[in-house]
């Protein structure tokens, strides 16, 4: 998948995250799903619940060194970044560029298209530097199945150290590289698992993140390499949203590690490309139920602007999800083809978010318990289906707690987002 906002996290603390749907070249065991924490980071195998609830096994955090490389220079507190669809031109990139600033996101991925603007790094160095005024850094997508052969490794890689060494000099902080899996020259196997360690150094060496798609599953990377930042290791939003696929992989790919969904279709209209048989608050749930480093929302700034108007508390929610966590927890209502549901936290917030599976029926879920709430005092605000897809309900709670279960109602395919903060009279 291309372009887009992202958020990215802080080298020195990788959290595990997830993606979509079909897990390549994986082995795991999936049993009755329940209230179960998953703490990170580098954990290599996940225990199932001694209480009979969540059996989530993976053996591959670890199969990578620890890092030996300077991470002083990648600071970020969270990578976030939306994609562009259609006329890549520099103005339309400008345009996600002032979206960005005015969400607060950090990162902005310039899509497929800019490699064919005349004298293209004359123009991407201007964009980078007016990025930049935005305080904003660029992150330019690459096809590796292109005419610039960067998989080629003739000549130790020339093809990739001179694409690589022209990308630092514009300015950039990151790369996009896409299409492994149907490059001939690496494809999915021994020549993709050789030639990733070989982008991960020689971009760590000019101070560049990594985001790879249409990869192979993660298998602990970001141990030895901090600037890989997530990749797409399975087919995510770009295909088509599917509620069903998204409530199964949710809980596989997260074992995997990061994975990028690309989530955040916000188009309007019954039937809306990409967005499929799932609703707007579904969309936005996915930024919570699925994880990644860099969260790349797969939405341009018109649509944004239309979903997220400014003051409304959908908006503040939506720039509030963090693309890292200090905590996740099942919610023991999840099942797998039908049901994801997670809270996870972030500092003293808990964020959660529930998807429906089901593209045909609605559903309700009496009684959410929140015992992760402990024994403190919470404000929330909600987001919920509306009466079209393509339509939030929202509202507030001044006083919740773990006392203080939730109800929810989701339409088919759609979703319920949640965010509780500590109030000053908490314990």
């Amino acid at each position: 998948m291309r372009g887009g906002w992202h958020r990215v996290v802080k080298l020195s603390s990788r959290p595990i995250k997830c993606l979509d749907s079909a897990v390549r070249n994986g082995s795991f065991a999936i049993a009755s799903f329940g209230y179960q924490e998953i703490k990170q980071p580098h954990t290599h195998e996940l225990q199932p619940n001694t209480e009979g609830g969540t059996l989530l096994l993976g053996r591959h955090n670890h199969l990578f060194g620890e890092c030996t490389h300077s991470n002083n220079w990648r600071n970020d507190p969270d990578f976030v970044s939306v994609r562009a669809r259609g006329g890549i031109t520099i103005e339309h990139q400008k345009r996600f560029i002032d979206m960005a600033a005015q969400l607060g996101f950090e990162y902005n991925t310039v899509d497929d298209g800019w490699e064919m603007w005349p004298d293209k790094w004359k123009s991407l160095a201007e964009l980078a530097a007016y990025a930049k005024s935005k305080n904003v850094k660029l992150v330019a997508w690459k096809d590796t199945a292109d005419g610039d052969h960067v998989p080629d490794p003739t000549d130790n890689y020339a093809n990739l150290r001179r694409f690589l060494d022209n990308c630092r000099d514009a300015g950039l902080a990151g790369i996009k590289i896409d299409f492994l899996w149907g490059n001939p020259l690496i494809g999915e196997g021994t020549k993709t698992l050789t030639y990733m360690p070989v982008v991960y150094r020689l971009c760590a060496e000019r101070q560049l993140t990594v985001n790879f798609h249409g990869s192979v599953k993660p298998t602990g990377q970001a141990r030895t390499w901090p600037n890989a930042i997530t990749q797409e290791p399975v087919l995510g939003t770009e295909a088509g949203s599917s509620p069903a696929d998204a409530s199964i992989v949710a809980f596989l790919c997260g074992l995997a590690g990061y994975c990028d969904y690309t989530p955040g279709i916000f188009a309007t209209g019954e039937k809306p490309e990409l967005r499929g048989k799932s609703t707007w608050a579904h969309q936005l749930a996915l930024g919570i139920v699925f994880c990644s480093p860099a969260l790349h929302w797969a939405n341009g700034p018109e649509l944004t602007a239309v979903a997220f108007p400014e003051g409304s508390l959908q908006r503040e929610v939506y720039q509030s999800i963090p693309s890292s966590w200090d905590e996740s927890i099942v919610l023991d209502s999840s099942k797998p083809g039908s049901i994801a549901g997670f809270a996870r936290r972030k500092g003293n917030d808990w964020f959660v978010g529930i998807i429906n599976g089901n593209e045909n029926e609605p559903l309700t879920l009496d009684k959410v318990s929140l015992p992760f709430l402990g024994n403190k005092n919470y404000s929330s605000i909600w987001i919920a289906d509306g009466t079209k897809p393509y339509e939030f309900t929202t509202g507030t709670s001044a006083s919740v707690s773990a006392a203080t279960p939730l109800s929810v109602k989701m339409a088919p395919g759609g979703g319920y987002v949640a965010v509780f903060r500590a109030t000053s009279n908490s314990n």
